[in-house]
């Protein structure tokens, strides 16, 4: 028969096993992943003015190259497809992934553009980074990920007053 302190601790070894367990579950941020070959920016033939398109969205953008640096500013504008029905922003996160040659994911960085939670969204948003720029970066990409929320009145079909319905959006350039 086991002891309290035998059970205290077998319990303690197999909580410890499932904490640790779960550490390898942390997303990688898609470093050292290929992109997709016709969804590579190549760097040499940016200039400013630029606009990246999907469905759900449009980034307007501007790039500056400087030594090791990277000036990005511009707008995102997301679709009317989207905010026709869902018109509040929950969070949008576009990331950019700079490439070697290969379109192989050197680095990530997350742009969060000027959006306010569950406010209205204006035709377009804008966001600015400096970024390093890696030695051997030849390409850059875009990816997205956000959320918008509509919400129904009653008289809409909502129940106790509004319901609030959502809608993900994502784009991701990889193979």
């Amino acid at each position: 028969m086991k002891t309290c302190i035998e059970k205290f601790f077998m319990g303690s070894v197999v909580v410890a096993a499932l904490l640790l367990s779960s550490c390898a579950m942390v997303p990688r941020h898609h470093i050292g992943d290929t992109v997709i070959a016709d969804q590579r920016i190549d760097l040499q033939s940016t200039t400013e003015n630029v606009t990246w398109s999907t469905d759900d969205l449009s980034i307007h953008y501007g790039l500056v190259k400087k030594d090791a640096v990277l000036r990005l500013s511009g707008s995102v504008e997301i679709s009317t497809s989207v905010t026709n029905t869902f018109p509040l922003a929950d969070y949008l996160y576009i990331y950019l992934y700079l490439l070697d040659s290969e379109g192989v994911v050197i680095s990530r960085h997350t742009l969060r553009p000027n959006i306010s939670r569950y406010n209205m969204l204006s035709k377009r948003t804008s966001f600015s980074a400096t970024l390093p720029k890696e030695p051997g970066t030849a390409y850059m990409a875009f990816g997205y990920f956000g959320n918008f929320v509509s919400i129904e009145t009653v008289e809409g079909g909502g129940r106790g007053g509004y319901e609030k319905i959502e809608w993900e959006i994502y784009h991701d350039p990889f193979t």
